[in-house]
């Protein structure tokens, strides 16, 4: 593994057909499409992966099932309120593998993954993402210049996911 690496996590948070089916399929396969290529260097650079499930609302989607079945280092966590730190024990899973940096992909990306990135920054974790890693379709994110903005201040945030991989393996 990349040295850098070692305090990595990665958390993708309600990729659930429940949330996808509000958002443009196009958008939904570019979304999977970038995630896949995220988990596919998590992989390669053994940075393990938390999975955060909305309660009642499924699992996650198939496509992206498929590939984390897959991996060694997945864990999935189900939650019952949009941040992924309350009442579950993601903070217990990334203490104890001394992780201090996520990597956050998901939707919506001024809700709950905004949320479990709060919960983050709370406990001191670093928090990384890209555009083409989470999306939103809330009343909130229409204009997403407002969570890009509030993303890069909080931590750091790419356009691309090459950038993103870049800064990590760098």
């Amino acid at each position: 593994m990349n040295k850098k690496n070692n305090d990595t996590g990665l958390v993708i948070v309600d990729m659930q057909d429940f949330f996808l089916k509000k958002f443009e399929q196009n958008k939904v396969s570019l979304l999977i499409k970038n995630q896949v290529k995220l988990l596919r260097y998590c992989s390669k650079n053994k940075i393990p992966v938390f999975v955060l499930e909305y309660n009642k609302r499924g699992t996650t989607t198939k496509p992206l099932k498929v590939y984390l079945q897959k991996l060694k280092i997945v864990n999935i966590i189900v939650k019952n309120s949009n941040s992924g730190f309350r009442d579950t024990n993601l903070e217990e899973l990334l203490s104890k593998l001394k992780i201090n940096r996520i990597i956050l992909a998901g939707i919506n990306g001024s809700g709950c993954v905004q949320d479990t990135a709060i919960g983050a920054l709370k406990r001191g974790l670093k928090i990384i993402t890209s555009s083409e890693i989470i999306a939103s379709n809330t009343i909130r994110d229409i204009n997403l210049a407002t969570s890009k903005k509030w993303y890069s201040m909080k931590g750091k945030y790419f356009e691309k996911i090459e950038e993103l991989l870049y800064c990590i393996s760098n």
